[in-house]
């Protein structure tokens, strides 16, 4: 108890028993006790926050054993780690470089907690935001996370990114991007080593869609419109009456390849257009021909016949 008033003169710098360099700031019990003369410029607050620590340089370790098992092992490691049970079965290998503990952001209650407890295994340039966050992480490196269990099921994936509360994972994914609130529908995911993207429901573009590469469509498609119960593929393009509805144009410069080509549900050809203009047509076929021009009359090719016409 003080009563009147207190005065301070000099400096004052937390330290707690065993950490002797003046750089580092050590609150708590059992703060940091490891850190000898050659850990410096450390912030270790909380109770068993860095219990294990050695010769850690600027690492950052708040809350509640907060990395209480990271160790030293032959590189600088640099980790902060922010919240009650945050990195706190991380340990790697003392002395081993690749095993290290090195380079991650984990902020959040229990965030990259580890699944398992003093693990020895390298745990590398993660980050992870949002309470539980990479919560089971063991051996992966370069995942990024944000959100409220983002990435909690991931163990040693690699280079994963995954944003959205509830969004899981899975256990040892790589090269994976995942967005999406909860673990059951994803609303963007796809491969970050390919570039493929994967949407599960409908996609509305209000501008322009260029596609540059190959595309493909496991559901039914509408440009410019809806799409209709039992049409696959439906255009109806926007604008004055004179604009084109559609371009289809083929990737072979070879006459006798063909630009279009129309299929049945058996995978039959029914319609070729070649790039020489030579149109064929399979099966039996009754062809009209109606023009938007109203001073010509609409003109119709009746009877059946089957091969090639030119025109």
């Amino acid at each position: 108890q003080i009563t009147g008033s207190l005065i301070i003169s000099g400096s004052f710098i937390p330290r707690g028993p065993g950490v002797s360099d003046i750089s580092n700031v050590s609150i708590g019990q059992n703060a940091g006790p490891g850190l000898g003369s050659s850990g410096q410029e450390n912030v270790i607050i909380g109770n068993n926050a860095g219990e294990q620590l050695d010769d850690e340089d600027y690492a950052v370790l708040i809350g509640s054993s907060a990395g209480r098992f990271i160790q030293f092992s032959n590189s600088g490691q640099h980790n902060v780690v922010i919240g009650g049970l945050a990195g706190r079965n991380l340990k790697g290998t003392l002395g081993v470089g690749a095993d290290a503990i090195d380079g991650n952001v984990l902020i959040g209650y229990g965030a990259g907690y580890g699944s398992v407890t003093a693990n020895t295994d390298g745990v590398k340039y993660n980050t992870g935001i949002g309470q539980k966050s990479l919560e089971d992480i063991s051996g992966g490196q370069g995942n990024t996370t944000i959100g409220y269990q983002a990435g909690q099921s991931i163990t040693s994936g690699d280079g994963n990114i995954i944003i959205g509360s509830g969004s899981l994972g899975s256990d040892n994914p790589s090269n994976q991007l995942r967005i999406g609130n909860g673990n059951s529908i994803v609303a963007i995911s796809g491969s970050l080593s390919t570039g493929n993207l994967l949407f599960p429901n409908d996609v509305t573009v209000g501008g322009n869609l260029n596609v540059t590469g190959t595309g493909i469509a496991s559901s039914n498609v509408a440009i410019g419109t809806t799409i209709d119960t039992g049409i696959s593929l439906k255009v109806d393009a926007a604008g004055p009456d004179d604009q084109i509805a559609a371009v289809l144009k083929g990737r072979s410069t070879s006459a006798t390849d063909y630009g279009l080509l129309v299929q049945n549900s058996s995978a039959t050809n029914i319609l070729m257009v070649k790039n020489s203009g030579v149109v064929e047509v399979t099966g039996t076929t009754t062809l009209d021909a109606v023009t938007n021009d109203s001073t010509v009359a609409a003109t119709k090719l009746t009877g059946s016949f089957t091969g090639s016409f030119t025109g």
